[in-house]
């Protein structure tokens, strides 16, 4: 037996904003502001975004009075469906279901809180820093999430590729659907392989936590990828999912008007591509918090320098991208942040590189491809500097068109 658990925190006069946020919530009796004595409110207010209304709970932010023993302030709330196994949260009132553009099977609603029960998570006022650990989590599905889509879509391209034929020959034989299906299965890979990394550096933030919990004190290395894994995380969410619509779309146009029909996937996963560049903070939100919080965490700041120094022992030739990132961090903050996409796609990209780096111990075979793989994804990616540089799929080098790239993507039997 499981339960979901939903999130219910933008208003429609604050959206990313939430500290605009109107909703109140009034405690039920006194209020020890005890992480040990749980603590019950009703909350009154609206939500513009409710997501997955069909949870058994929800996550939502509300504002608490200030008092004579606090300051009040925005702080985090549990809101169950149900309070008792035969008693509705009566309070919990939703109004509509939200039409979007796709992701239509998983649902977004409106909802008003009049006088719902709610149960308090974290201290008084300190909301936001109590839900970030959801959010970071939320963003790695979405990374991840996105990353699926990629590999999806190349692998429908890959397959339509291998089935049909045109002009005599079968379209992945031929030369410039050859360079397209290598382009997607690059982005694919890189993508996987950054989703990858990045889970790894929440493994190091649960174990953490649980030292932490245990009164032990977690080696330096598991702070550090912790730490890591705190900018890591939102930066490779604002690149990747704002890359896989340009990559899915690519992919739809290997299927030709076929593509464009909801007789065949690609249309709906083209719907579904923008979305979790919107979901948990858009592209200047993420952008944003990357350089607020590397004023304030300067551990995950030198974790991500780490990151790129380890990659540069191993590859002289990002000597250029890698003092980029290092200088960008020394400007004044009103110039990082009005540079900051650039900075934070750059660094991503970096991080795309580090994934991709080909590991030992593999087959040869295995090697050999992940060795054209990361050697392609850097040279067009990081490294071009002839002028001919195309940021549209499809515009490989020939160098970089091999086979074995394109069998990364192709469905096997």
């Amino acid at each position: 037996t499981g339960v979901t658990i939903g999130m219910s925190m933008t208003e429609k006069q604050g959206g990313s904003d939430v500290r605009a946020n109107t909703t109140v919530a009034t405690a039920i009796g006194s209020d020890a502001d005890s992480d040990s004595v749980p603590s019950y409110y009703t909350l009154r207010g609206h939500k513009w975004f409710t997501s997955a209304p069909m949870c058994d709970a929800f996550l939502t932010l509300a504002q608490v009075p200030k008092t004579s023993s606090s300051e009040g302030g925005l702080t985090c709330f549990l809101i169950p469906r149900w309070i008792k196994p035969d008693q509705y949260n009566m309070g919990l009132q939703f109004q509509r279901l939200k039409e979007k553009l796709g992701d239509k099977s998983n649902a977004s609603s409106e909802v008003e809180y009049h006088d719902a029960v709610g149960l308090r998570i974290g201290s008084v006022g300190q909301g936001v820093k109590t839900i970030i650990e959801m959010v970071n989590l939320t963003r790695l599905d979405c990374l991840c999430g996105s990353g699926a889509l990629l590999q999806r879509s190349a692998l429908e391209a890959a397959h339509h590729a291998g089935h049909r034929s045109a002009f005599g020959a079968r379209l992945i034989d031929q030369p410039l659907m050859q360079n397209v299906l290598c382009d997607l299965a690059i982005e694919a890979e890189a993508a996987t392989a950054l989703g990858m990394r990045i889970s790894s550096g929440f493994n190091a933030v649960a174990a953490v936590n649980k030292a932490i919990e245990k009164q032990e004190k977690p080696s330096a290395e598991l702070q550090q990828e912790a730490h890591f894994a705190r900018l890591a995380v939102a930066i490779s969410k604002y690149f990747v999912c704002k890359r896989s619509p340009a990559v899915v779309y690519e992919a739809m146009e290997c299927l030709g008007g076929n593509g464009y029909t909801e007789d065949f996937p690609l249309s709906r996963l083209f719907r579904q591509s923008p979305l979790n560049a919107i979901w948990e903070g858009s592209g200047n939100v993420i952008v944003l918090d990357v350089f607020r919080a590397a004023q304030k965490e300067k551990e995950a700041v030198n974790a991500l320098r780490h990151e790129f120094a380890q990659l540069l022992k191993k590859d002289k030739r990002l000597i250029k991208a890698v003092t980029a990132v290092d200088d960008a961090f020394k400007f004044p903050l009103d110039q990082q942040v009005a540079e900051g996409r650039r900075t934070v796609e750059l660094m991503a990209k970096l991080l795309q590189a580090s994934a991709l780096f080909p590991a030992e111990g593999r087959s040869k075979e295995i090697e050999t491809t992940e060795a054209l793989i990361y050697d392609a994804f850097v040279e067009t990616r990081l490294l071009d500097e002839s002028g001919r540089r195309c940021d549209l799929l499809g515009s490989l080098p020939k160098k970089h068109i091999s086979k074995s790239i394109i069998d990364r993507i192709v469905p096997r039997k």
